[in-house]
């Protein structure tokens, strides 16, 4: 009968981890979405960091089972780590996450036409979500002869988003267009 009941139990799973992204010498607290993530949970990183539970919001006591806090050691490079759960009933498939030193700015939702275009500064990272068939427009300043690098890290993460780059100048009219990098795996 033990043996039964072990076998209906469910392994972990993470479907996304929110942000995506964690910055060396920083403390980032991620939210981890899926199923089965219930206590006794611990996280498993391929990289090196210290993980513990996230505090609950103030004046609560405890942890939110849900919620770890990823300190990433000061000087660790650019990268794609991988995080995996662990409970007595299993080990979860991995799910990549990014480690960049960027300034990273959270993406808004009414950034959905090029009137409503978010302001972004330059040298930055944007943290969000892009609707299926729906397209979203960021705005920054840049000089004539400027060189920039626009990259969309989401298939590199297990993402199903096939991205897509048009940069449009002051005009509206075309500068760059990219679809599918090839050094990329389906990113732009």
């Amino acid at each position: 009968l033990h043996l039964l009941g072990t076998a209906g139990a469910q392994v972990p799973s993470i479907d996304s981890l929110e942000p995506s992204a964690l910055v060396p010498g920083q403390t980032t607290t991620v939210t981890l979405s899926g199923d089965n993530l219930g206590n006794p949970i611990q996280l498993w990183t391929s990289f090196r960091c210290e993980v513990r539970p996230a505090q609950t919001t103030a004046g609560a006591t405890g942890t939110d089972k849900n919620r770890f806090e990823f300190t990433v050691p000061n000087g660790t490079g650019p990268g794609i780590g991988a995080i995996r759960a662990i409970n007595p009933h299993g080990v979860s498939t991995w799910k990549l996450i990014a480690i960049d030193s960027l300034p990273t700015i959270q993406s808004h939702t009414t950034n959905r036409s090029s009137t409503f275009a978010q302001q972004i500064k330059s040298g930055s990272a944007v943290e969000g979500q892009c609707d299926e068939l729906k397209r979203d427009y960021f705005r920054f300043h840049g000089r004539k002869g400027e060189r920039l690098s626009i990259d969309v890290i989401a298939r590199r993460l297990g993402s199903p988003l096939d991205p897509f780059i048009r940069l449009l100048g002051p005009d509206g009219r075309d500068r760059a267009l990219n679809d599918d990098g090839p050094a990329f795996h389906g990113d732009s």
